[in-house]
């Protein structure tokens, strides 16, 4: 197993991740972080396959991070973060089509 998987695997085990399976196949995963000091959830990964892109996996993870969020965290929480690289079109769109803003 080469380094990148070892380490995901090692990250999907943790508590706050979530994780789309295709038979048993993961071909989707989000895994985020909690920041009580600054009363915000952050995304630390969002990968889907390149076979399952555009199949509205990574839409589904975002959305149930935002449900999660906005259930299982103190009511002062006041943000769901996530980032994603400039260049990544598709990704920002997708964000603010599910309600993001720019920050």
């Amino acid at each position: 197993m080469n380094l990148a998987k070892n380490c995901l695997n090692k990250k999907i085990k943790r508590k706050n991740s979530l994780v789309v399976l295709d038979g048993n196949n993961v071909v989707g995963v989000l895994i985020y972080a909690r920041d009580y000091s600054h009363y915000a959830n952050y995304t630390e990964d969002l990968v889907v396959s390149k076979k399952h892109r555009r199949k509205g996996i990574a839409k589904a993870l975002l959305k149930k991070y935002i449900e999660i969020s906005r259930k299982e965290t103190p009511k002062k929480q006041k943000y769901a973060l996530s980032s994603t690289v400039v260049s990544n079109k598709a990704s920002i769109s997708l964000h603010k089509n599910i309600g993001f803003k720019e920050i």
